[in-house]
């Protein structure tokens, strides 16, 4: 089966714990990957998915929840 390009979550198959963990920023998709806690589906779809959530600067809350 050929995969069309698409949206990155729609080829990855994440926990909601690890996607909240990857959305902020705190934890990359790669690690998780690593981890084998994200799977993916579809070649490449990691990749572009970590490249969409991935940054530098960490992630800041001025406040506690």
């Amino acid at each position: 089966m050929r995969h069309q390009p698409g949206h990155p979550w729609q080829y990855l198959v994440p926990d909601i714990r690890d996607l909240g963990a990857a959305y902020p920023g705190d934890t990359r998709l790669t690690e998780l990957a690593a981890a084998g806690r994200v799977r993916d589906q579809c070649p490449g779809a990691l990749a572009r998915a970590a490249t969409a959530f991935g940054s530098d600067i960490a992630a800041w809350i001025p406040h506690d929840i």
